[in-house]
C-alpha cells in the first residue's frame, strides 16, 4: 500500500515529467496546440493532486482542474493569482482528446507554460513547507 508521502512525491515526479514532454513539444515545430493543452492539463492536475494528497484532502477520481482547485481553496490553499486561469484547460484532458478543436480555439503555449511553472512552484512550496 502506498504511503500519502509516497503518493504526493509519485504525483509530482508524474507531473514533471508530463512538464518536460511539454517543454520538448514547444520547442518543435507544428506541435498541434491541443496536444501541449493536454500536456498542461495532466501536469496541472498531478500538481494539484499532490497538494491535495499532501494536506490529506479526499477527491474523487476527476480531471476537472477548476473542482481540484476549488476544493484546495476550501481547504485554505488556493492557487496564487497567476495559476487562476488553469481551469480552461480542463477541455485538453477530457473533450479535445476526442473531438476536434473548435476552429476559434486559442491556446497560448508560452502563457500556459508560464502558468504551469507557477503551479508547480506554488506546490513544491506548500510540500515542502518553503513557501
Amino acid at each position: 500500500m502506498t504511503t500519502q508521502r509516497e503518493q504526493t512525491a509519485l504525483f509530482l515526479k508524474k507531473a514533471s515529467a508530463d512538464e518536460k514532454v511539454l517543454e520538448t513539444l514547444l520547442r518543435a515545430k507544428n506541435t498541434a496546440p491541443e496536444m501541449l493543452g493536454f500536456l498542461c492539463q495532466q501536469a496541472a492536475e498531478k500538481y494539484l493532486k499532490a497538494v491535495l494528497t499532501h494536506f490529506e484532502i479526499t477527491f474523487p477520481r476527476t480531471h476537472n482542474l477548476r473542482f481540484l482547485a476549488d476544493l484546495l481553496t476550501d481547504h485554505n490553499h488556493p492557487l496564487p493569482n497567476e495559476c487562476l486561469e488553469i481551469d480552461s484547460w480542463t477541455p485538453y484532458g477530457t473533450v479535445y482528446r476526442y473531438d476536434d478543436v473548435p476552429d476559434d480555439l486559442q491556446f497560448y503555449s508560452l502563457a500556459a507554460h508560464g502558468r504551469l511553472k507557477a503551479l508547480q512552484k506554488w506546490a513544491v512550496e506548500l510540500i515542502t513547507g518553503t513557501a
